[in-house]
């Protein structure tokens, strides 16, 4: 059976995100899904939030431009 994981955080672990991200979203790539949830909730939907769920799930380039809505041609031209 799959119970609803908690994924509140406390006040301090709210801030560290919220510090980290906006210091460099980046940092979205390295949360774990947990995190990544905690921060969905704290800025919304977010491109670099959306995209490192992507990441962590193994999309495709394809899709990962979709979801954000840019070309797949710009993730390549980043590598």
């Amino acid at each position: 059976m799959n119970r609803p994981v908690d994924i509140s955080a406390t006040p301090a672990e709210e801030l560290y995100l919220e510090e980290m991200y906006n210091r460099d979203s980046s940092f979205a790539y390295e949360c774990s899904s947990e995190d990544l949830e905690r921060l969905l909730l704290i800025f919304g939907e977010m491109e670099p939030i959306i995209d490192a769920f992507n990441v962590r799930s193994g999309a495709s380039i394809e899709q990962r431009a979709l979801d954000i809505g840019c070309s797949p041609d710009d993730f390549r031209s980043w590598g």
